[in-house]
């Protein structure tokens, strides 16, 4: 069976927000954004949190596998 690739992790891109006075605060968000966009931002958080999950736990399936896979050829294999 061929191993699955390593994850890639994307590199963090700072994004920088102006406040209603043209200024940019200090944690990089605008003090003016909506309740709604904040609910949308964290659906949207929780959809991607979700999908990694999923992401992790066919991995530690697969990882399962390969060990099972592993014991039992080093039990049971032929010498």
């Amino acid at each position: 069976m061929s191993a699955l690739p390593p994850v890639l992790k994307k590199p963090k891109a700072e994004e920088r927000e102006e406040g209603l006075g043209g200024e940019v605060l200090e944690n990089g968000t605008a003090d003016n954004i909506s309740r709604s966009e904040q609910e949308e931002a964290l659906v949207a958080l929780i959809e991607h949190r979700t999908k990694e999950v999923e992401h992790l736990r066919k991995r530690i399936d697969y990882y399962k596998s390969q060990c099972d896979e592993f014991y039992n050829l080093s039990v049971f294999g032929t010498d």
